[in-house]
């Protein structure tokens, strides 16, 4: 069993408007820690639970001082059971405090009061982030308050805010269809039941602007907001341009912290508009056998696209 919370994360910001302050990456990690982790557990009152929490704080482990994680990205551990713990707080430069933090935790005595523990994972958002918040269970909620104030909450998710909930189901003891459903209907919430994934991200700002400066093409860079720390191409990932009248995307790359784009036309320079907005959207193809899942948001954007620049005038 493999637990891979490998995260691209990053914000594209306009091209030709001023830059805006790079976006900082918060990681919450709401972490199971009763009995049943290590096979204590009863099933139709029988002990004998998988025993997933040797692996889990491994694969953490590896999460964390991985190249993944970025040294200004903020991680907060949250330990629960029946109740939350003493939670485990750092940056990524502190990646190997927190590694060994990690390393010592311990199951406890308890039930599994997940509406608790979500709640506890909510308060630590900071607004100002990108917030990646995973809760991380093989159970599912049976102690605490009622297990509705559960599906409120997720109900409630804001998927407008720049954050991303991942729901880790470890065993087949936490699946639920109601929270399975409820994530259905929210694009920034996903229920992961396979143990062995891999999560890229591309989270992206909704406008963007270029100018082609006069000319028939435009050849630049589109750079990230909030980039890896180890840029990554991804090849699985296309840009489409809807309304291809004045301008077609010749060429595109995609990475981690920038996009390479070259727009073309047909046209004659003078025969552009000064300024046209066009629809850009994105898809992929996460079957390539080696449990990648892609999550683009939005999925569609809006490109600017001006064409300004000295122009003469002729009085005749």
């Amino acid at each position: 069993m493999k637990f891979l919370f490998t995260i691209l994360a990053f914000f594209l910001f306009a091209v030709e408007v001023s830059a805006q302050d790079k976006m900082l990456v918060k990681r919450i990690y709401v972490f199971d820690v009763t009995k049943s982790m290590i096979g204590e557990g009863k099933i139709n009152g029988k002990y004998g639970t998988p025993k997933v929490f040797s692996q889990l704080k491994d694969d953490l482990v590896s999460t964390i001082t991985g190249s993944s994680i970025c040294d200004d990205d903020e991680i907060v551990i949250i330990p629960f059971t029946n109740t939350t713990f003493d939670k485990i707080m750092g940056y990524g430069r502190d990646r190997n405090r927190i590694a060994d933090e990690v390393k010592n935790l311990m199951t406890k005595s308890g039930d599994t009061n997940i509406v608790d523990a979500w709640l506890a994972g909510l308060k630590e958002i900071d607004q100002n982030k990108i917030n990646l918040l995973f809760l991380m269970t093989d159970g599912i909620h049976n102690c605490g308050p009622d297990v509705n104030e559960l599906y409120r909450s997720l109900e409630q998710w804001d998927d407008n805010a720049n954050n991303l909930a991942f729901y880790f189901m470890l065993t087949k003891n936490a699946e639920s269809d109601k929270i399975d459903s409820i994530a259905k209907n929210k694009p920034t919430m996903e229920i992961v039941h396979s143990s062995n994934i891999k999560i890229n991200i591309l989270q992206l700002s909704s406008n963007y602007k270029v100018n082609v400066k006069g000319n028939n093409k435009y050849e630049g860079i589109i750079n990230a907001r909030s980039g890896s720390c180890n840029p990554t191409e991804l090849k699985h990932v296309t840009m489409q341009m809807v309304d291809t009248t004045n301008y077609y995307i010749a060429d595109s790359q995609i990475f981690t912290d920038k996009i390479i784009l070259t727009l073309s036309t047909h046209k004659d320079k003078n025969s552009l508009p000064i300024s046209s907005q066009n629809t850009i959207t994105f898809t992929w193809n996460d079957n390539k056998g080696d449990n990648t899942k892609t999550y683009i948001m939005p999925k569609t954007i809006t490109l600017q696209i001006d064409n300004l620049d000295t122009r003469t005038m002729k009085i005749y």
